[in-house]
């Protein structure tokens, strides 16, 4: 993963959720590192501040959490920059459309720690 992760991730978060094709996962993948998780993560944080305010606090916390659990599978894996920035976009606008069907607390939190794993084994699976 090059430095430039966390550039491409703020400029994604703007776009809709595409597919991952596995042969382009596959194309760039590299191991990701500690140094590089983090990065994504800051970026991220600061990328969804935002949404606190339309989640509420309790279920921007929960989407956090989310998002730690999930990039602590990626650490050491081999998976391509593209593959991560989805995962992380999908795990935002899953937040947000269980929010609008009107989930919140633990229903919220179940559902989207599932949608993550899901998410993370269908990336996982791939490579």
């Amino acid at each position: 993963m090059d430095v430039n992760a966390a550039s491409q991730l703020r400029h994604l978060t703007s776009l809709t959720k595409l597919p991952i094709r596995p042969e382009a996962v596959e194309a760039s993948a590299t191991q990701l590192s500690f140094s590089q998780i983090r990065t994504l993560r800051q970026s991220f944080e600061q990328e969804t501040q935002g949404l606190q305010y339309q989640l509420g606090h309790e279920q921007h916390q929960t989407m956090l959490v989310a998002m730690y659990e999930g990039t602590e599978q990626l650490l050491h894996k081999q998976v391509s920059d593209f593959a991560v920035i989805e995962y992380l976009e999908s795990l935002k606008l899953s937040a947000q459309d269980l929010h609008k069907r009107g989930m919140s607390g633990e229903e919220f939190r179940t559902q989207l720690l599932e949608q993550s794993r899901n998410s993370l084994s269908g990336m996982l699976h791939h490579i």
